[in-house]
């Protein structure tokens, strides 16, 4: 048994026309696919570490006692790992065969935490899709009220949520709208005056309802039927008129930042085509509680510590410099990644350029202090270069960019190289032998790795050929030599799990009986290869000969099926059929004389 698909999500994308929710996921159709969609989660979860302990850590920096911190800082390690098959069942019970993978977030995302009168926020950026780090520096007030809340258990105070952004579809509404970009611009102001940005759901409510000599539309269609107007037109405005923009309140959800008119240019009436299929990024607001899984692990000690730094007046001259990474342990064909802070002979208080080294991977886990001298308490820039050594020796620099501040997070795009980490689940793990093999495009580049339960990801840096690579993922049975399942894939992160092949999940086949000898019905069985499920008894009339067989395989290397004619009382039982593949039109012949 053998296979290769390619991955779906390059084929469609999601498509907020028609999509439907749950309390815990959002569906979305796929674009141009209808047996394709994508679950959007509502809530995302404080990832752990191996030995279950919460992936999670306040550090205070203090020149005394945790009361007397200068600043802190605050990791986590998020996951949106849910129950998927709880979104197979809810999505086949009405369409038989559809698959469905987890939608992709961009790089456009937002982390928040209120905490009491404090409003915490900083961008960061999806490792994969299922996975994120988000590095930030707090004040010392957020990081006393957490700690504090951590030991007592009461997080009242404490809120968070994760703000991301979805490549996908508008929705299309038979329709043309037109209006005057100024006036449109001063309505939507209004909706958050004196605000320097405005929430995307009061946006979309606006949208929703009518407003006449402000927007005029030719078609008269407004939408039904989960063709939603005010979404269709807010994302327009985001995408031609604004930008996505950190909210200041979590209640808010989404903010939209308006882009300013050009200077001296008067604005003209101006026309959208709603049928037009737009792809645009769409804000999505996740709910996350990093804490509760904190104060269940127990001693808020072993998730925070205090380091102490020099007190004045050095340090007012002194640049304490926190860098932080979220590079994985292991890089499959890379030596060695540096970071290089430079003072220059201006600014350094020896008045001779003065460098510090710090080395990025392998990796310590830990956040890294460097000091900095400056001859001036005022001015502190300096520059920083990352440097990657290859397996081969061979240095990678990118060039220097400047900085300044003393908390410096070195992300997957400061790299000098295409970072690429591949995950498996422990399910998936369970089932088959996983290796993955990267090419980029010129014999002998190829890098191949094999993936285990004990060590389930693999991280590479392209160096070259980025545009080109591609990523083969082999599963291989472990009980059987020879039977494979292929996916071949654009090469980018990913997490891997049973779904994203066509053998798991549902299946399907249609079914014709042809009737002969003046037989009216006939009764079939039908039973999975994986043996999860009684007998699908099919009952087949003359006058409604074809139907379809549905199953949901759990077994990525027996999905198969089989069936016979239902045993009748006075006749022995007919033997099972071969097994046989899904998605292939099965018929069958009924005789009198058939068993």
């Amino acid at each position: 048994m053998s296979g290769s698909i390619g991955l779906l999500a390059t084929d469609a994308m999601p498509d907020w026309q028609n999509s439907f929710g749950t309390e815990d996921f959002t569906l979305l159709p796929a674009y141009g696919d209808a047996n394709l969609f994508f679950v959007v989660p509502r809530v995302v979860r404080l990832a752990q570490r191996a030995g279950r302990s919460p992936d999670f850590f306040l550090e205070f920096f203090s020149d005394g006692s945790l009361e007397e911190s200068l600043y802190a800082t605050i990791q986590m390690g998020l996951t949106r790992e849910g129950d998927t098959l709880e979104a197979y069942r809810l999505l086949t019970e009405g369409r038989a065969g559809a698959a469905l993978m987890p939608a992709t977030f961009t790089t456009g995302t937002f982390w928040h935490l209120e905490c009491d009168d404090v409003y915490e926020t900083g961008p960061f950026a999806w490792e994969d899709v299922q996975h994120a780090s988000i590095h930030g520096r707090i004040s010392p007030k957020t990081g006393r009220l957490i700690y504090g809340a951590l030991a007592g258990g009461s997080l009242v105070i404490a809120r968070t949520a994760v703000e991301c952004e979805m490549a996908a579809f508008l929705p299309r509404i038979e329709s043309t709208v037109m209006f005057n970009p100024a006036k449109l611009q001063e309505s939507l102001q209004s909706l958050n005056p004196g605000g320097r940005s405005i929430p995307f759901r009061r946006m979309v409510t606006f949208f929703e309802e009518s407003h006449p000599g402000l927007l005029t539309f030719e078609g008269g269609d407004r939408g039904s039927y989960g063709r939603s107007l005010g979404l269709a037109l807010a994302g327009r405005v985001r995408h031609f008129l604004g930008r996505s923009s950190p909210c200041p309140r979590i209640s808010d959800g989404p903010h939209i930042a308006l882009n300013p008119a050009p200077a001296g240019v008067t604005p003209e009436l101006t026309a959208w085509d709603l049928r037009t299929p737009l792809m645009t990024g769409v804000p999505v607001f996740l709910d996350f509680d990093p804490f509760t899984p904190i104060i269940k692990y127990g001693d808020r000690d072993r998730v925070t510590s205090v380091t102490n730094v020099p007190p004045l007046p050095d340090d007012l001259r002194t640049e304490r410099v926190l860098v932080a990474s979220n590079l994985p342990p292991v890089i499959r064909n890379c030596d060695e990644i540096t970071l290089t802070l430079c003072v220059g002979k201006d600014l350094s208080r020896s008045g001779q350029t003065q460098t510090e080294s710090v080395t990025l991977y392998p990796s310590s886990g830990r956040t890294t202090p460097v000091e900095l001298k400056f001859k001036t308490s005022k001015a502190k820039t300096y520059r920083a270069r990352v440097t990657a050594v290859s397996e081969a020796g061979v240095e990678m620099p990118v060039p220097w960019f400047d900085c300044s501040g003393d908390y410096l997070y070195i992300g997957a795009e400061r790299l000098p190289a295409t970072y690429i980490t591949v995950r498996a689940t422990p399910e998936l793990l369970s089932q088959a032998n996983i290796s993955v093999l990267i090419t980029q495009g010129a014999p002998g580049e190829e890098l191949a790795d094999t993936l285990t339960q004990r060590e389930p990801s693999a991280s590479f840096l392209l160096f070259s050929g980025s545009q080109e690579a591609r990523l083969i993922v082999t599963a291989r049975d472990p009980e059987r030599a020879g039977s494979t399942l292929t996916l071949e894939l654009p090469c980018q992160s990913l997490s891997l799990d049973l779904p994203d092949f066509h053998e798991y999940g549902p299946q399907y086949t249609p079914v014709t009986v042809q009737f002969h000898d003046g037989i009216q019905t006939a009764d079939f069985e039908f039973a999975p290869e994986c043996g999860t499920e009684d007998p699908t008894v099919l009952r087949f009339l003359a006058d409604r000969p074809s139907g379809q067989y549905n199953y949901y395989s759990t077994k990525l290397f027996k999905h198969r099926y089989r069936f016979r004619r239902s045993p009748e009382e006075g006749r022995p039982d007919t033997e099972w059929s071969d097994y046989r593949l899904p998605g292939q039109p099965l018929i069958i012949s009924v005789r009198g004389n058939s068993d």
